[in-house]
């Protein structure tokens, strides 16, 4: 165990606890919003929106802390300090659901508190059914969506949705500042950029270059092999799984990124694509490492 951390540290995760489900779990203990019973829709969302407000550390620190990362995974040397190990949540919730709430209910993307003290009465059916009426949204369609949504807020923070990143800039460029614009945190748009580099100014000849060769050497290692369409050969001659490029970039919309009502079926097809695609990973992530 890296002497920086305590063994008496609650959200530290040793190898007999592999199977853990959701780091958020190992943050949030202690917490009494996440001991009550609560019988609310989307209770994964729910739990997700209590560890955005209220978690005291970051849900990656269970995994940078844990000797699963050095001895099982073989992602980081144990001589790396755990805040020089770099990981990324492959598919955001953050970004999603917000993009999700400017569509359905814009107070509640500008205020996570807001959402949550009225969380039963926002995704209430009444709520649902007069927003698909006024939108001329199929609401079992809509359901749907959300249900994969709370399905992605289970998911986000458990073993399948995590990888090192190739450099300590690779968090930025993918999902903040400008990176959010041409990226919005999705792996698959900055996959296609290392193949087409059509933003050189954000990212270099260089950098791009040192990411497809971290890439090509840690795909199957990492198990992403699944986010091609054929067995993979290199960045540049395999295509990406089509299942992901199904949803559009997402757009600036008057001053936020949004997408549009008649986006919903292609939205809740990316996202069930997503879902199954962390949970198989992270099953073949276990197996490889037994």
């Amino acid at each position: 165990m890296p002497e920086e951390v305590n063994k008496f540290d609650s959200s530290y995760v040793g190898i007999d606890e592999i199977n853990i489900k959701d780091f958020k779990d190992c943050i949030l203990n202690g917490y009494l919003l996440n001991k009550e019973k609560d019988d609310s829709k989307y209770p994964h969302i729910k739990k997700w929106l209590q560890y955005d407000l209220f978690a005291r550390e970051d849900a990656d620190e269970v995994l940078k802390k844990s000797d699963i990362l050095v001895q099982k995974l073989k992602w980081y040397d144990e001589t790396v300090n755990c805040k020089e190990r770099y990981l990324d949540c492959i598919f955001s919730m953050r970004t999603h659901f917000n993009m999700f709430l400017r569509l359905y209910e814009p107070r509640a993307a500008f205020s996570h508190s807001w959402l949550l003290y009225y969380f039963d009465e926002v995704f209430s059916d009444k709520s649902i059914t007069e927003f698909c009426e006024e939108k001329k949204i199929n609401k079992e369609l809509f359901k749907n969506c959300l249900d994969e949504l709370d399905k992605l807020a289970e998911n986000t923070h458990t073993i399948g949705n995590y990888m090192p990143c190739p450099d300590e800039t690779y968090n930025e460029v993918k999902g903040y500042a400008e990176g959010l614009t041409f990226f919005n945190d999705r792996i698959e748009l900055l996959l296609e950029e290392l193949k087409k580099g059509e933003h050189r100014d954000y990212i270099n000849l260089e950098c791009a270059n040192n990411w497809k060769e971290w890439f090509e050497k840690n795909i199957k290692k990492l198990c992403l092999e699944e986010l091609f369409e054929e067995e993979f050969k290199n960045i540049n001659n395999t295509r990406l799984n089509e299942s992901l490029l199904v949803f559009p970039i997402h757009k600036k919309i008057g001053r936020v990124y949004k997408f549009e009502c008649n986006e919903i079926a292609s939205f809740k097809d990316y996202l069930e694509f997503v879902n199954d695609w962390i949970i198989t990973r992270g099953i073949n992530l276990l197996h490889n490492i037994k």
